[in-house]
């Protein structure tokens, strides 16, 4: 696994914008160096929290935040087929 992600790290690193009159990487590192925090303070939180509650209630919480996170996923998405369905017309 840790090699075909460094194989696919080294892919997209080598990549480039489609607009050839834009020079820049296809990886916008900005985003990626402004999720990091947050994702590393989640990983400490989840650690911390699955040694620290039973693991019913782990579970609960992760069905609830992964329920919540799909639910949002699917409301931006048909809102975004609605806005191209739109276009399209």
């Amino acid at each position: 696994i840790s090699g075909g992600s460094i194989a696919n790290l080294y892919t997209y690193t080598q990549r480039y914008h489609p607009n050839p009159t834009l020079r820049r990487p296809l990886i916008d590192y900005d985003a990626s160096l402004l999720f990091c925090p947050a994702l590393l303070a989640g990983t400490m939180f989840g650690g911390l929290f699955s040694v620290m509650f039973p693991p019913w209630l782990v579970v609960i919480c992760l069905v609830v935040l992964l329920g919540y996170s799909g639910k949002r996923t699917v409301k931006k998405g048909i809102a975004k087929w609605n806005a191209e369905s739109a276009k399209q017309k």
